[in-house]
């Protein structure tokens, strides 16, 4: 149990370089879904990189005990948006 506790520990350390990439993934995902309305993969890809960039947030700020409800909600926003995604390129595809 101990392990796994420090292997945790260690990952959310790392999440700001993950949180960085995201950001640029994001803003490169951003500018497809501009030149490519009707494709469903940037649409996916800019709402996984969103969400993932809550859910990482959120999950940093569970640690401190005085932001823990403000970290578990920015986990939920982070999931609605990744499943908002889908939805949203499911329609894409469908138009």
């Amino acid at each position: 149990m101990n392990k796994f506790r420090k292997f945790i520990e260690e990952l959310l350390k790392k999440t700001d370089i993950v949180v960085m990439i995201l950001t640029i993934v994001l803003v490169i995902s951003i500018f497809f879904v501009f030149q490519y309305p009707n494709d469903q993969w940037p649409i996916i890809s800019a709402c996984a990189s969103g969400g993932l960039m809550n859910i990482l947030t959120g999950l940093k700020q569970t640690k401190n005990p005085s932001k823990k409800s403000s970290g578990m909600t920015f986990v939920m926003l982070g999931v609605i948006i990744v499943i908002l995604g889908f939805i949203l390129a499911g329609m894409v595809k469908d138009a």
